[in-house]
């Protein structure tokens, strides 16, 4: 619930972080 209030005050900042965790993941997983 907390993150969800924080997403409505900064969204472009919660979307940049999803943004690179994603890629982190995607890094990860083509490295395996």
């Amino acid at each position: 619930m907390t993150a969800m209030k924080a997403a409505n005050k900064e969204p472009k900042g919660m979307m940049k972080t999803a943004r690179i965790e994603d890629i982190d993941r995607m890094q990860d997983e083509m490295v395996d």
